[in-house]
């Protein structure tokens, strides 16, 4: 199944999407770990967290896919 990411630029008003490689799914194993992946591609390592250049990422990982959000053992 193909998975796809949606990048939002605010300020230019622009919305597109691009396939998540299958080799990141497989190799970091659910939203969360693609969601850190995805992160160390795009961050700007000379500025600051509150740069507006940064990108702020939402992602659900595997637990929220399988219907376990919440649960706690």
């Amino acid at each position: 199944m193909e998975q796809k990411r949606l990048y939002i630029d605010l300020p230019k008003g622009e919305v597109h999407s691009r396939l998540i490689p299958a080799e990141w799914v497989r190799d970091f194993i659910g939203g969360e770990g693609v969601a850190m992946r995805l992160l160390w591609d795009l961050i700007v390592s000379d500025a600051d967290g509150t740069d507006p250049r940064q990108p702020l990422i939402f992602a659900t990982g595997l637990s929220s896919e399988l219907g376990w959000a919440g649960f706690l053992l």
